[in-house]
C-alpha cells in the first residue's frame, strides 16, 4: 500500500509526459508510470522513487517495454 505522499509524487512523474516520446520529437504525451524492476527480485516493484512516466504505447505496448518482453 503507498501513502498518500508517494501517490502524489507518482501523479507528478506521469504529469511530466512519456520521456521516449519526448526524446522523439513527439512531446509531452499523456504516461502511466513504470516501474524499474531490475534488482527487485521476481514479481516485486522497484521503490516509488525507481520509475519512469511512459505512455501506454511505450509502457505496455507491441513495441513497449512489457510488449517487447525482458
Amino acid at each position: 500500500m503507498s501513502t498518500k505522499a508517494e501517490r502524489e509524487y507518482l501523479g507528478r512523474v506521469a504529469s511530466l509526459g512519456c520521456v521516449l516520446c519526448r526524446r522523439m520529437g513527439y512531446g509531452p504525451t499523456p504516461a502511466e508510470v513504470h516501474h524499474r524492476r531490475t534488482g527487485t527480485g521476481a514479481g516485486k516493484r522497484s521503490a516509488y522513487d525507481q520509475v519512469a512516466p511512459l505512455c501506454p504505447e511505450h509502457h505496455r505496448g507491441n513495441a513497449g517495454i512489457h510488449g517487447m518482453g525482458r
